[in-house]
């Protein structure tokens, strides 16, 4: 799925993520959202949204392997895809 970012989507994203992913930090979360949308970190996606919107593709695996490497097992890797679904991202 692609979709189209821009800093006010992200702070919809991370509330949609919030109630569908309770027991992962806050921080968590949004390290692995930049790494589901193809950054590095938090710092870098929202570095790179303040120029611009921007097209990206969604990396379940991405956003899932990282929150395995912090313990957090069983994460369904359609939980980003189904959080920008429930914010109608284009």
């Amino acid at each position: 799925m692609n979709v189209t970012l821009t800093l006010s989507d992200l702070e919809e994203l991370k509330d949609t993520l919030s109630r569908l992913l309770p027991a992962v930090k806050s921080s968590h979360r949004v390290e692995a959202m930049a790494r589901g949308f193809g950054w590095h970190t938090n710092a870098a996606l929202r570095a790179a949204l303040t120029r611009e919107p921007m097209l990206r593709s969604i990396d379940g695996q991405a956003f899932t392997a990282y929150l395995a490497a912090l313990r957090f097992l069983n994460i369904p890797p359609d939980v980003l895809t189904e959080a920008a679904a429930c914010c109608r991202l284009p």
